[in-house]
């Protein structure tokens, strides 16, 4: 199941993860943070072996079909490039399966 929520980054660069996502984290538990250029990815430390390089594809898919969406919806690519643009994003999801 995949669950999305908008947070709120303090002056002090402290960031709330909402209840609802916190099932399993215990209070004082060290997660690893990951950026990726613009994305941030958080992991358990006892999870960081399990699944790891699909979190990564995962992630980057997900921004991916967010991007592809939001573009579609707010037509900002003109009908000449979109089928250019789509088989870009297809060709990216398919490497990062292979990563």
């Amino acid at each position: 199941m995949i669950n999305i929520a908008i947070t709120k980054l303090s002056s002090r660069g402290q960031i709330v993860i909402p209840s609802e996502m916190r099932d399993n984290v215990s209070e004082g538990e060290k997660p690893v943070t990951i950026k990726n250029g613009e994305r941030l990815i958080l992991k358990k430390v006892s999870d960081l072996g399990k699944n790891f390089g699909e979190d990564i594809a995962f992630a980057r898919n997900l921004f991916l079909d967010l991007l592809t969406n939001f573009l579609k919806n707010w037509k900002m690519l003109e009908v000449e490039h979109e089928s250019n643009f789509l088989k870009k994003i297809h060709r990216m999801k398919n490497n990062s399966i292979k990563e």
